[in-house]
């Protein structure tokens, strides 16, 4: 989604006041238009990039129907102040742009569809979200999903109650949270690569890892990624799943912390898992789903 402005930061209300929360705010006002006090933003929301991600179009005669669900503005809005609510937020002029594309090419594989149906790839995404034990330094999830091994898996910690809304926090704020040691498992084995060691709170081997699993690393068409510093508040662990033993199991977490976490701190583990699938639509339109 394109909205203008970006807060690598995931300031919270505290942060707006600081010099770097003033850079955020700045942003934020400069891309606004501003009538009868209140703020209005364009946005631009592209689903999915495409059609289940996937770049290929849709067959002819086929309706995609999209359904969006609007959270509340709490999880997704700061209120740096008590003056005003965040129950007013409306969108307006919201319309959808198509585009119609044919050639000799599309039509001629498109027809194959009398034959045999037509294949759409995508990725399915699971979103995990388990709570944290306090008094503990040493935490273990062995079992969050089994079955076909995933293509990827993502991890971050956040506070829990910032993941229910508060007007206070931010709801994308993933920090490193006194982890000094995380490990992603297989059947109860570490995947290539982990254990990952924290050292002196350095972000730069979690950082190197999360750009070799989203393939950005030496990649020429990445021109702009996240800092060290900025990855000091977008900290998700990750790994790309690749020449493992089995094509099945088990896939777990456990990780250190240099300090366990206090009953007033609620803490949660956020997990997502990738996993490749695809549907076939045949001529008839009946769609079946495969899990790859």
């Amino acid at each position: 989604m394109t909205e203008g402005y970006v807060d690598f930061l995931n300031c919270d209300t505290d942060n707006l006041d600081t010099e770097d929360g003033a850079i955020v705010i700045t942003q934020r006002e400069r891309t606004a238009v501003k009538e009868g006090g209140k703020a209005k933003y364009d946005f631009a929301f592209v689903p999915d990039v495409a059609f289940l991600a996937n770049a290929d179009p849709l067959i002819k005669n086929c309706e995609l129907k999209l359904r969006f669900d609007r959270a509340d503005p709490k999880i997704s809005v700061l209120q740096k102040s008590d003056i005003g609510t965040l129950t007013d937020i409306k969108i307006e002029d919201c319309y959808a742009v198509t585009e119609y594309i044919s050639s000799p090419e599309l039509r001629d594989y498109f027809d194959q569809i009398e034959y045999e149906p037509i294949t759409y790839k995508y990725e399915d995404a699971e979103v995990l979200i388990k709570s944290i034990p306090y008094n503990q330094t040493t935490i273990r999830f062995d079992n969050l999903r089994g079955g076909n091994t995933p293509s990827h898996i993502f991890a971050a910690i956040i506070r829990t109650n910032a993941l229910d809304g508060k007007t206070d926090l931010c709801s994308t704020k993933f920090c490193n949270y006194n982890v000094e040691e995380m490990n992603f498992t297989l059947n109860g084995n570490s995947v290539n690569g982990y254990p990952i060691a924290v050292k002196n709170s350095s972000p730069v081997f979690p950082l190197q890892k999360f750009m070799d699993a989203t393939c950005r690393t030496s990649n020429i068409n990445c021109g702009k990624f996240l800092t060290p510093n900025e990855f000091n508040f977008n900290w998700i662990w990750a790994h790309k799943f690749e020449a493992e033993q089995t094509s099945q199991g088990w896939a777990g977490i456990n990780f250190k912390l240099s300090e366990p976490f206090k009953p007033e701190e609620s803490m949660s583990l956020v997990v997502w898992i990738i996993s490749p699938a695809a549907i076939k639509i045949d001529k008839f339109h009946q769609v079946e789903k495969l899990n790859l």
